[in-house]
């Protein structure tokens, strides 16, 4: 009596199609990632020109960039809240709202807007929001460039690489008083440094310490 096995995959072939599928997976996952961070890129990109429009916008109305001063708030609120409550309130200048950093992961704001959490940094130099600024300003002969803003994300590494907190001084010899890394996607698409949207691309470069990176 013939009997009638039906044939199925010998073990030999079922390890060769797992490795094609590694294989086609190792190819495919690592450019599906990398697209992704140059979306979060161009996004990125289009985020700081949106709110640089608004900032410009709203040194039209008021003859200067948001100050605390106009704001009143603690001493210990960052900078970030009051610039946002300011485009935000009353007139909205950010029509879309509080845009979000997606390249940051962590927030260190406590209190305000929650999604201020993760909401671009931003930096100002204007007499209103430290007397030293202006001084060291006027001081260099810089006189008709004095409000500048700096708005930056944190980059693919989703790492804070610049120093906010003194943007626009120089130290006592007229030298860089903070630095800056600033990203460039031809050292990777996942690689240091942050991505900057700024007033004065002279001044920037002439306040900070540019580093590569690497």
């Amino acid at each position: 009596m013939n009997r009638r096995f039906s044939k199925g995959f010998t073990l030999i072939e079922l390890l060769i199609v797992v490795a094609i599928i590694a294989i086609l997976a190792a190819i495919a996952v690592p450019n599906f990632l990398e697209a992704q961070v140059r979306a979060k890129v161009a996004r990125v990109n289009n985020d700081l020109r949106t709110i640089a429009t608004a900032l410009e916008a709203y040194m039209v109305d008021h003859n200067t960039y948001p100050q605390p001063c106009a704001w009143k708030l603690n001493s210990g609120d960052p900078f970030r809240t009051i610039a946002y409550r300011a485009l935000s309130t009353p007139v909205a200048y950010l029509t879309m709202g509080i845009l979000t950093d997606p390249f940051m992961v962590h927030g260190a704001i406590s209190g305000g807007f929650e999604r201020l959490k993760t909401a671009y940094e931003m930096g100002f130099s204007t007499p209103g929001q430290r007397a030293a600024d202006l001084d060291n300003l006027l001081a260099t002969g810089v006189w008709t460039t004095r409000d500048m803003f700096l708005v930056h994300s944190f980059g693919p590494d989703f790492s804070d690489d610049t120093d906010i907190s003194s943007f626009g001084r120089l130290d006592a010899a007229g030298r860089p008083n903070a630095t800056a890394r600033i990203y460039d996607p031809t050292n990777g698409t996942v690689s240091q440094g942050d991505i900057y949207r700024v007033q004065a691309p002279a001044l920037f470069m002439r306040y900070y310490t540019i580093q590569g990176s690497r």
